[in-house]
């Protein structure tokens, strides 16, 4: 199966932290396709296989976007274990914004921040002064345990933000069959995968929706926020020392790092916050079967 081409380094600079201006390489642009079957929101990813608009094996992620008429579907899977960590705590905000800029006027926040224990309560690779190496096998489950515990809480509720981020409202964020926003999250072989429906245009019914129609081209912005870890000891890198079992160290995006960062295993998780934005072009039309 061919892989979606890895993107040029103007792009990439775009994964580099959120204070680092993203002039003109906002010009390079993705693209959606007309989905050949229906897209379940369920956190699960055969839909995907294959069809990601950008794949990069050192970084650990990929991101894919579909359309029809009625929806934009994005997706999002990370196989790097402290990038998942980052979205799970830290909560991660995907902007809409359909004039094709970088606008934040449009926000679904899914997975929402949550609060961050103190160090008494956190797993022992998160523990202050605590190193990863050699873990015990408990601990090792207790970090396990951890991680499927943050993303049972995450999957259940999801904020939509409008101009500065300012809450609107707040709403679950299982799929309700009303055929409104939808998300889910899960993590499956070691995989975070990452799902989302929205609407195009926006009927009576349905207050929010992207507001742009196939063929156009929009903005999109992933953004994760600054992890708060008022109780943790950190290093001089300004990470949490030690990690969860699994979880590379370095930050994510750091600048010249792609949406790696730099860091190598055991640096922990970083503090620092991301904001990674595209323009897409959406699908136009189903593509022309081919003739026989």
């Amino acid at each position: 199966m061919k892989r979606p081409p890895a993107i040029g380094s103007c792009f990439l600079a775009t994964l580099a932290l959120s204070a680092v201006a993203l002039g003109g390489c906002m010009e390079s642009k993705l693209a959606s396709a007309w989905p050949e079957r229906e897209i379940s929101i369920d956190g699960k990813a055969p839909e995907w296989a294959g069809r990601e608009a950008y794949y990069s094996e050192s970084d650990g992620f990929k991101i894919g976007f579909f359309n029809d008429a009625s929806y934009l579907y994005i997706y999002m899977a990370t196989w790097n274990r402290q990038k998942q960590a980052q979205i799970l705590m830290n909560g991660l905000t995907v902007w809409i914004d359909a004039t094709g800029r970088n606008k934040q006027t449009f926000g679904i926040n899914y997975p929402m921040k949550r609060s961050t224990p103190d160090s008494a309560g956190m797993p022992g690779g998160l523990r202050r002064g605590d190193r990863m190496g050699s873990p015990s096998d408990d601990s090792r489950e207790n970090r396990q345990a951890f991680l499927m515990g943050m993303l049972a809480e995450a999957q259940v509720e999801m904020a939509i933000l409008g101009v500065g981020g300012e809450p609107l409202v707040s709403m679950p964020a299982a799929d309700d069959g009303k055929g409104g926003i939808a998300a889910m999250i899960d993590i499956a072989n070691r995989t975070l995968i990452y799902e989302l429906r929205i609407p195009l245009a926006s009927p009576d019914s349905l207050p929010f929706a992207v507001n742009a129609a196939p063929g156009a081209t929009i903005g999109v912005g992933f953004k994760v926020g600054k992890m708060d870890m008022p109780s943790m000891k950190l290093h001089e890198g300004g990470s949490p020392r030690g990690g969860m079992d699994g979880f590379p160290g370095g930050g994510m995006g750091g600048p010249g790092g792609g949406m790696g960062g730099p860091g190598g295993p055991g640096g922990g998780l970083s503090s620092q916050p991301l904001e990674y934005w595209a323009k897409v072009r959406l699908a136009s039309a189903p593509p022309t079967p081919r003739k026989s």
